[in-house]
């Protein structure tokens, strides 16, 4: 119990960071890794607000956009998956792979019942090489 504690303050802290201090990009990585912190432990209302920050001090965050997707599909809501996973595999960066964005958009394609979109995405998953992530 007392682990999830500190994680509950950490994610509090990361809520309180100011943009206006912090600089977008630097403030956005840091909400988006304890909203994926949150998401793992199934606790999606305050991962999403957290993503939600994320995307207000920075809307080309790949990371936080793909997050939302992954929010978003928890929610059963596919289109709006759909909309920001689209959104992240045009967005550059390192952090989310192009294989994980089509995974998800490959399960939401199919959940929103467009199995041709479902396939060509789960195709180009299939073809991207996984990658090795410490």
């Amino acid at each position: 119990m007392q682990a999830t504690g500190k994680i509950s303050r950490r994610a509090a802290d990361a809520a309180s960071l100011k943009p206006e201090k912090n600089g977008g990009a630097i403030l956005a990585e840091t909400l988006v890794a304890y909203a994926r912190l949150l998401f793992t432990l199934g606790r999606y209302g305050e991962s999403e607000a957290l993503i939600d920050r994320a995307l207000a001090a920075a809307p080309d965050s790949r990371d936080a956009q793909y997050e939302k997707g992954r929010l978003l599909f928890e929610r059963r809501a596919y289109a709006e998956a759909i909309t920001h996973g689209k959104k992240a595999l045009e967005l550059p960066g390192a952090g989310t792979t192009e294989r994980q964005i089509h995974f998800l958009l490959a399960r939401a394609y199919a959940k929103s019942g467009q199995k041709e979109l479902a396939e060509i995405h789960l195709a180009k998953f299939r073809a991207a090489p996984p990658t090795l992530r410490r």
